[in-house]
């Protein structure tokens, strides 16, 4: 499966930097935007093997006989990156003020115990501006 990465504007906070994963031989796309949380994805179901849920088991693997879904965060409370010091991140959404809550619980839990987590830094819109708020920060 071939895809076309870009970076566009945020349909929500209007930054740069939001990635567009087009997949142009399925139409799939993941547009997530890392400044505000904006999450959008069109993406066609699949089994716990990877193989696409079909509507009718006896047709085959054209589109119209595909499962889609679409997932669309419009309006999230943030973002979040996790560094670590192996040099990978993770990144996402976080939806609510109540998934803010449970991540930073989550991170304070990681942190006081052995872990290799490098920096914590969650990102939102507030009025038209992103504010950053680091969260841990290790020292190292």
């Amino acid at each position: 499966m071939g895809s076309v990465i870009d970076y566009i504007e945020c349909p929500r906070c209007k930054q740069e930097n939001c990635i567009d994963d087009f997949y142009y031989k399925s139409g799939e796309e993941y547009i997530n935007c890392p400044d505000c949380g904006y999450h959008r994805v069109f993406h066609y179901k699949r089994d716990e093997n990877g193989e696409f849920l079909k509507k009718d088991e006896a047709k085959g693997y054209e589109f119209e006989n595909l499962v889609p879904e679409e997932i669309h965060i419009e309006n999230p409370y943030g973002a979040y990156r996790v560094e670590t010091t192996l040099g990978g991140a993770t990144c996402g959404t976080l939806e609510t003020d109540d998934d803010y809550q449970k991540f930073v619980s989550k991170i304070i839990s990681l942190t006081n115990q052995d872990h290799n987590i490098k920096e914590v830094v969650v990102s939102k819109l507030v009025g038209d501006k992103i504010e950053k708020d680091i969260l841990f920060q290790n020292g190292l």
